[in-house]
């Protein structure tokens, strides 16, 4: 019967990980018209490769210890990823509404009173990942893990931008047979996004009233790239083809506005 089988993918749960963090909350509560909450979270998480589908070609024997570091992006696996899904050492949220005061005026309070502005704030350090020579330079067969030769120490352009994140001259092929000593400690871009709203409730009778409500996703319209293309032999290496990282919420999304009226009865 083997004559009739081709490759059986398989799962295994040798894999670790761990996750520590510091976390720092600050609370405002409602106090003259101001609501104010924030977070801010420092952590480290630390992973080794983890086969998470069948159909991968795992991980070579006795690699598991080298494979260890930073929990991120292993670049060109098949079904091989770390813990988390990245290591974002800083992450911090701010929320805050401010609501217009009452004003003694009729015209004024009409025009001016109850208005809620409100915005929350999401900053992100930017994710590890690893270089990748993108060819079977150890021989084993398989593309994975095949990690790039780092021969300098700051493997970032000196003006890192879009166009060029990598420098491409930090980063050689190894010689065959031999494994590539790149860390998973390099970083890609942070992401910053900042939503606003603005309400305002206006009673028309008893049990009855309109709402009015205007939303900005991404007021600022700031780009938040992805990584940089991570395999060493690929033509855009270095550079970042994309933007949007699914892992934040709306963090792809170009300046996006809407209105609303909500009839309550």
């Amino acid at each position: 019967m083997g004559q009739y089988y081709n490759g059986i993918g398989e799962t295994e749960d040798g894999g670790t990980g761990s996750y520590n963090a510091l976390l720092i909350s600050l609370q405002r509560r409602r106090a003259k018209g101001l609501t104010i909450s924030g977070n801010y979270t420092w952590s480290h998480c630390i992973s080794d490769g983890v086969i998470s589908q069948p159909g991968s070609t795992g991980i070579t024997p006795g690699r598991r210890k080298v494979l260890r570091g930073n929990c991120g992006t292993n670049s060109g696996s098949t079904g091989l990823t770390s813990v988390s899904g990245g290591d974002r050492r800083h992450v911090l949220s701010v929320s805050a509404v401010v609501e217009s005061p009452r004003l003694s005026n009729t015209t004024l309070r009409l025009l001016g009173s109850g208005w809620q502005l409100s915005g929350i704030l999401q900053l992100q350090s930017g994710s590890s990942f690893t270089v990748n020579s993108g060819t079977d330079v150890t021989l084993t067969g398989t593309t994975d893990n095949q990690r790039a030769l780092q021969i300098l120490a700051d493997p970032y352009m000196p003006n890192k931008n879009r166009d060029q994140w990598l420098n491409p001259n930090a980063f050689v092929r190894p010689a065959n047979g031999q494994y590539g000593n790149a860390a998973n400690s390099i970083r890609g871009p942070g992401i910053f996004q900042l939503v606003t709203g603005l309400t305002r409730k206006f009673a028309l009778r008893e049990g009855q009233s309109v709402e009015f409500r205007a939303e900005a996703f991404n007021l600022t319209n700031h780009v938040n790239p992805n990584n940089p293309s991570l395999l060493l032999n690929g033509q855009t290496f270095g550079k970042i083809t994309s933007a949007g990282d699914p892992r934040a919420s709306g963090a792809g999304d170009p300046r996006i506005m809407q209105l609303a009226l909500k009839y309550v009865f």
